[in-house]
């Protein structure tokens, strides 16, 4: 008579492990780095180099297994943001300067004097010219409690700038006077924000004078909404 001895249990599958994503990173510090470059006027022109960079360091961060991926997500984000910024600092920076071109055309014409009754004298308008300008408000709504981060374009008779605020309550929104009067004459205007984890969807939205330029929803956990309008 013999005896059967049961084979012995499979050992069970050892539990996977997250380890460390370097490449997510790699896609968030240059991701920073895309976004001080977009920022500033002249160096916006080739901040498009870094943010292409940082989003495809960020796919290759994501799509690798058993890594973590907060730090690819948000590198990926960083680089898209970037890239927007990057375009309308550019447009914005292409467009003040042809307004002070044409602006120095303008005021170089010569108007000639008229005599009047054989006697010379001056030729007087009568009036001066408007000063352009005018209210711009920015805002953004979403169903979260925060907005991750919000970054818009400003300008005035100087120049224009780029400013941005992270973790604000929403709603957001903030408004200033644009003045066209001086060297510069803005008319585009931008503003990109991004949901933060916990929303579904976020909104954006440009008024100029009571008039809505530009508006647009996005949805999705991260989502990033842009909103770009002209005042002309």
């Amino acid at each position: 008579m013999s005896t059967s001895v049961p084979a012995p249990a499979a050992a069970p599958d050892a539990p996977t492990t997250t380890q460390k994503n370097g490449v997510g990173l790699a896609a968030l510090i240059v991701g920073a780095v895309a976004i001080v470059f977009a920022i500033v006027p002249i160096v916006s022109f080739i901040a498009w180099l870094p943010a292409l960079a940082a989003i495809i360091l960020g796919i290759i961060g994501l799509v690798r297994k058993n890594r973590a991926r907060a730090f690819a997500w948000t590198g990926l984000a960083l680089g898209v943001v970037a890239w927007i910024i990057a375009i309308v600092v550019s447009l914005a920076a292409i467009a003040g300067v042809a307004g002070a071109v044409n602006e120095s055309l303008e005021n170089s014409t010569v108007v000639p004097v008229t005599p009047v009754d054989g006697a010379a004298g001056s030729n007087d308008s009568g009036s001066a010219e408007a000063v352009a300008g005018g209210n711009l408000v920015y805002e953004v709504t979403s169903d979260g409690a925060t907005v991750a981060n919000v970054t818009y374009l400003t300008a005035d008779s100087s120049g224009s700038s780029t400013q941005q605020a992270t973790d604000v309550a929403a709603p957001w929104k903030t408004e200033f006077a644009v003045d066209s009067s001086g060297m510069f004459n803005f008319s585009v205007f931008s503003l990109v924000a991004q949901a933060d984890q916990s929303a579904s969807t976020v909104s954006c939205k440009i008024t100029f004078n009571g008039e809505v330029i530009a508006e647009q929803t996005s949805t999705g956990q991260f989502a990033i909404v842009t909103c770009s309008g002209s005042t002309d």
